[in-house]
């Protein structure tokens, strides 16, 4: 099932996407620590609904969890959650 990544952009299953950017963890000394994916996978499908995250193979690994919903603190451990950029390769 396709799934809409912005006005223009369309994931079907399958599609080359770059990952880049996503969540950190500031420390208290103010260095960054990032928590997300990153590199160049294959879309494989959306989490769920709400269109906040969605599965990316890496390699012949398996799927991992991508997050590109809205930017938040995580109350539990402190997380930013700065939303994923994904970027679909020209084949």
């Amino acid at each position: 099932m396709p799934f809409r990544l912005s006005k223009k952009v369309t994931l079907n299953e399958g599609d080359k996407v770059r990952v880049s950017a996503g969540p950190y963890y500031l420390t208290k000394d103010g260095k960054k620590i990032g928590m997300g994916e990153h590199g160049v996978g294959t879309f494989v499908r959306e989490v769920d609904e709400k269109g906040t995250a969605i599965y990316v193979k890496f390699g012949s690994g398996v799927a991992r969890f991508v997050y590109i919903g809205p930017e938040y603190v995580s109350d539990v451990t402190g997380t930013i959650m700065k939303p994923h950029k994904i970027v679909k390769m020209r084949v």
